[in-house]
């Protein structure tokens, strides 16, 4: 690491030596050019379940534990293991192929590479995850080469702010420095472990060339200096394709798709003197270049489906029929449309019937509630049951909005659906919670007037009354801006 580290410095002097740092400069707009990750599924509160014969072992140990759960997710499932109370974990997975996935603890994602029959063993402190994470046993190469990866670029990068204030020349030697850098820690990994999974060379190759890529199409939008880029800048073009669908679970090369199509809009916009774009726009022309610059249908496929849900997430369904339309018109994969038209639908045939239905609910004791009771406020509701893993999950998060957010205009309503009420009561007398339990009193008629397959589920409604979000965020997600905007409690 030191021996890198020295390369890196050496590097760096020498490339940047003489350039001119400018932190006076006017940016040019760039709303709605935020990069949001992409994700395969529309509706992930499906839950993924483990199929095939469990064949691969990852297993540890947490210090200063303060949670119950540490997750597992990769692309074609997602496990949950409870922390016991000595520390330790343990998941036993049906791993078909070698790939990248994730444990997620306190909302912390780690990424790791698993092969089948791996018996990986992970530790790492509650208090200081990144750098106390270690790894042993099958699989611990690769996967402490990532952790050590992952803490050289933090110690020899700049942050984005200043990144993008250097010229172009100088911003772009900065970039293929890291990537040398890069390169050079990745061989030494290599040389020294010929035994190294195949699909991880090829993978690992593949992030550090399309991070590159990412970093000089994230420049021109991020920068004030779109229009004086040097005639070769985007050479680098000629080294990198939109058509791999082999790489299409490498995070690094969904960013770069991700950001280059962020580039070509941004550059259709600014081109055509239109800085003042709404979302809509913006995402009806990003999804537009997806079909122009991509010629892979399944690639094409994979990221109009991301943008679209994108847009959804952040945005909503209002006013999306146009893309709707686009992607229906132009997406070639029937799960991939199904998935994405159904929540749609189920939209449009809740705004013929806007003012919230009057379900009733009832409180632990028997006491009966409906909408109206809470007339005069807005309502985040989560709709969970007991036997939900992934809704007791997200039941500290709606914990947390519920405390921090008690002094502005809005309920925190928790409607269970379990079949087995006398359970939920039993569970609940156990839960310490701020917020409002409740049972549904009809729940298929309640499932079925709000469109609701899978749990948990979220719904908003304003203080009129009216549904005005049937496919709300989960609480780990969403944006807190909507709750901050929200008016006070009348007397708080």
């Amino acid at each position: 690491m030191k021996t890198i580290t020295y390369i890196f410095t050496i590097l760096f002097a020498t490339l940047i030596i003489g350039c001119e740092h400018n932190s006076g400069t006017k940016t040019i707009s760039k709303k709605h050019f935020k990069a949001h990750t992409p994700d395969l599924s529309f509706d992930d509160s499906e839950n993924k379940s483990k199929s095939g014969k469990p064949n691969t072992n990852i297993y540890g140990s947490v210090k200063n534990d303060t949670t119950s759960y540490i997750y597992f997710y990769c692309n074609k499932y997602i496990d949950t293991s409870i922390i016991r109370a000595d520390g330790s974990f343990e998941f036993n997975l049906p791993i078909e192929y070698p790939q990248y996935a994730r444990l997620v603890y306190k909302n912390k994602g780690i990424t790791i590479f698993i092969s089948p029959k791996n018996n990986l063993s992970v530790t790492f402190s509650g208090n200081d995850i990144f750098n106390s994470i270690s790894f042993e046993g099958k699989g611990s190469i690769e996967n402490n080469y990532l952790k050590n990866k992952h803490l050289l670029m933090l110690k020899l990068g700049i942050p984005e702010l200043h990144l993008y204030e250097y010229k172009p020349v100088e911003f772009k030697r900065i970039v293929d420095s890291t990537y040398v850098v890069q390169k050079i820690f990745l061989d030494e990994l290599l040389n020294n472990n010929k035994n190294i999974y195949i699909t991880f060379r090829e993978m690992e190759h593949a992030a550090i060339k399309y991070e590159r890529a990412t970093r000089l199409y994230e420049y021109p939008v991020q920068s004030s200096y779109y229009t004086s880029l040097p005639d070769d800048y985007f050479k680098f073009e000629n080294n990198i394709t939109p058509n791999d669908y082999s790489l299409i679970e490498l995070f690094d090369y969904r960013m770069y798709l991700n950001t280059m199509l962020d580039y070509y809009t941004f550059r259709h916009f600014h081109e055509s003197n239109n800085l003042n774009y709404t979302p809509l726009e913006h995402t009806y022309v990003k999804m537009k270049f997806c079909t122009e610059r991509i010629n892979t249908n399944d690639v094409r496929n994979y990221i109009m489906f991301s943008v679209l849900k994108s847009h959804i997430k952040y945005y909503g369904f209002k006013g999306t029929e146009h893309l709707f339309n686009l992607f229906e018109q132009e997406c070639t994969n029937k799960e991939l449309r199904d998935r994405a038209l159904t929540p749609f639908r189920n939209y449009l045939k809740l705004q013929s019937k806007p003012e919230a239905s009057l379900s009733t609910f009832a409180s632990a004791d028997g006491e009966n509630f409906s909408w109206v009771s809470f007339k005069g406020k807005y309502i985040y509701v989560d709709v969970w049951a007991t036997w939900c893993i992934p809704c007791k999950r997200e039941s500290e998060a709606f914990e947390e909005l519920a405390q921090k957010y008690k002094a502005k205009n809005i309920e925190f309503v928790s409607l269970s659906v379990d079949d087995d009420i006398e359970q939920w009561r039993h569970f609940i007398k156990k839960s310490e919670t701020s917020y409002n339990q409740y049972h549904v009193n009809d729940i298929q008629l309640f499932l079925d007037t709000y469109q609701i397959k899978t749990i948990p589920h979220f719904l908003i409604i304003d203080e009129k009354g009216y549904l005005i979000n049937a496919n709300a965020d989960r609480p780990s997600e969403i944006d807190k801006a909507f709750f901050e905007k929200l008016p006070e409690r009348a007397g708080v």
